[in-house]
């Protein structure tokens, strides 16, 4: 977007230090053009803001005159200075002994100036980047592929010309097949591999058979492999490929129900069973029972089991299965236990 050249009266006829007139620039322009008369003695400070004058910062100018390069004046004279996304300018007058000042900037769009090439570069020698420019034929500019000879040539770090040893080459973990000729310059995927012996990543291939290049599934010994969690049942012939889920270990299919009395001296809930593999015991009562494994339950030790429908579960699933004596304790006589036992 272009933008009108923006002029401002920074100081006229100043006779001491003092801020001068702020240049709002809004981050439009590309350089500004200062001029300066009317110093004696006296310093002007080349200054920047982009946080709308709240802090101020140098910026350097160059005199167009002698081309010294400054962030001060102290003489008269014409500078140019880069106000690229420079939002406010002023030219502070700093010191001042004696001396009337004037200070005019004119603010003007950036132009950029189109890149050219200009000398020929020798043949074969030069890049632009990583892209080589063929300048064989006289003055050519332009920017061409150039041939490439074969076997004697690389793009980067992959030689695509010259021959490799059979099996020996890898172009990341893809093997490249040299062995037929006539193929060295591509990538082979069809080529048959040793039987039982190629793997891509963690599928095994299976080569026995001539010109296979299907990925298949190859036979498992029956009871010996398992894929992640899933065990693979071989046992049946003509589902050597099948997978199974085998039934839980832990399952009961007998279960018996019983209902407890429980006094205020310690007694037992549920004999000492080795078949067993589940049991829940519900509290159908209106005071709290206690229950112990494997020895004398006592009030308020052991496992709380809550009055109106607190219950206690264990099982080889959750991790707490218990084959022993449980023995049950109430502060009250009378008091119903619920107990469900699995085996």
């Amino acid at each position: 977007m272009w933008f009108e050249p923006k002029e401002r009266t920074l100081h006229s006829g100043i006779g001491a230090t003092s801020n001068g007139q702020i240049f709002d620039l809004d981050g439009k322009y590309g350089a500004l053009r200062l001029q300066i008369t009317g110093i004696t003695s006296a310093t002007i400070t080349f200054e920047q803001s982009n946080d709308n004058g709240t802090t101020w910062d140098g910026i350097a100018g160059t005199n167009t005159e002698t081309g010294a390069k400054a962030t001060t004046a102290t003489a008269d004279g014409t500078f140019l200075i880069p106000i690229t996304g420079v939002k406010k300018f002023r030219a502070r007058i700093s010191t001042y002994v004696t001396g009337t000042i004037y200070a005019y900037a004119m603010a003007v769009p950036a132009i950029v100036a189109p890149m050219e090439v200009y000398a020929s570069l020798a043949a074969g020698t030069a890049l632009a980047g990583k892209v080589g420019i063929d300048q064989a034929t006289a003055n050519a500019n332009e920017v061409v592929v150039k041939s490439i000879t074969a076997g004697d040539t690389n793009i980067g770090n992959v030689d695509i010309a010259s021959a490799l040893p059979a099996g020996a080459a890898l172009i990341g973990k893809v093997g490249i097949d040299q062995t037929t000729p006539g193929t060295t310059n591509r990538v082979d995927i069809g080529a048959a591999l040793p039987a039982g012996s190629a793997l891509v990543g963690k599928v095994s291939i299976d080569q026995a058979t001539a010109n296979a290049n299907e990925v298949v599934v190859k036979s498992i010994t029956a009871g010996a492999n398992v894929i992640g969690k899933f065990g693979i049942d071989q046992t049946t012939p003509g589902t050597t490929n099948g997978v199974q889920i085998v039934g839980r270990t832990g399952a009961y299919t007998t279960p018996t129900h019983t209902a407890v009395t429980v006094g205020v001296a310690t007694g037992a809930a549920l004999a000492l069973n080795a078949n067993r593999l589940y049991a829940l015991l519900v509290n159908d009562s209106d005071t709290a029972i206690y229950i112990k494994l494997g020895v004398a339950a006592a009030l308020n030790q052991g496992i709380r089991i809550n009055a109106n429908g607190g219950s206690y579960e264990i099982s080889k699933e959750l991790g707490n299965l218990y084959t022993g004596a449980i023995n049950a304790i109430s502060s009250l006589a009378n008091k119903t236990l619920l107990v469900t036992e699995g085996v």
